[in-house]
């Protein structure tokens, strides 16, 4: 009878351990699978938008070759990480609903101030469209188009300066245009849409005062 007490209590103790193995184990799987995600804190998350010069504004405006188009005067840009996290960006070139000369009239030419300065240039309705335009906030928005792209390194410190990029930018009139551009309007507007290279957010839109055309008697 004694034997057989010390066997049931022996059997008990063995099955009280195993159980507690089994909970401990089970307790160290679920603090592993179940841990917090790795997220990323940052005091500021913007670029600066700085103009170097004014808008482009093309009046009685008519079609021209792209060395012609690239032979004035550019509009210029800078933009600059003002935080310290690491940015993408987008920039963007806007078309308006109100204008009367099609996309598919107008080129433009997009370069880095460091780079060397392009040949010729593209039509803006060949360029990728942004369907990403809910932080334009452009009034009378028609398309938008993604004209340039790249990343801005972090700033060291908070209230510090990062990595920036200063653009040149050219809009003229492709000189396959035919007559049907007289007495015609484009406008549009260049944004820059960026984020964050470590946290999912949303776009943030600057924008510039514009580019204007209007063209009056044509030569072709």
């Amino acid at each position: 009878m004694r034997l057989r007490y010390k066997i049931v209590m022996a059997l008990i103790v063995v099955s009280i351990g195993l159980c507690l193995m089994v909970y401990q184990s089970y307790a160290l799987w679920v603090v592993r699978l179940s841990g917090q995600e790795n997220i990323v804190n940052v005091g500021c998350f913007s670029i600066e938008f700085t103009e170097n010069s004014d808008s482009i504004a093309l009046t009685n405006s008519y079609p021209v070759s792209d060395a012609s188009g690239m032979g004035g005067t550019a509009y210029s840009f800078t933009i600059t990480n003002k935080c310290t996290v690491a940015s993408n960006y987008q920039v963007t070139l806007n078309t308006l609903t109100t204008n009367t000369m099609g996309d598919d009239k107008v080129k433009y030419a997009i370069y880095e101030a460091a780079d060397a300065k392009p040949s010729s240039g593209q039509l803006v309705s060949s360029a990728p469209i942004n369907t990403d335009t809910l932080n334009l906030n452009v009034a009378n928005l028609k398309q938008s188009y993604i004209i340039a792209s790249g990343s801005l390194s972090a700033a060291s410190e908070e209230g510090g300066t990062g990595g920036s990029a200063t653009y040149n930018v050219y809009v003229w009139i492709d000189q396959n245009a035919g007559n049907e551009v007289e007495n015609t309007r484009f406008e549009g507007s260049i944004n820059v849409l960026n984020a964050a290279t470590k946290l999912d957010n949303t776009g943030v839109s600057t924008n510039s005062t514009g580019i204007t055309a209007e063209v009056g008697t044509t030569t072709t």
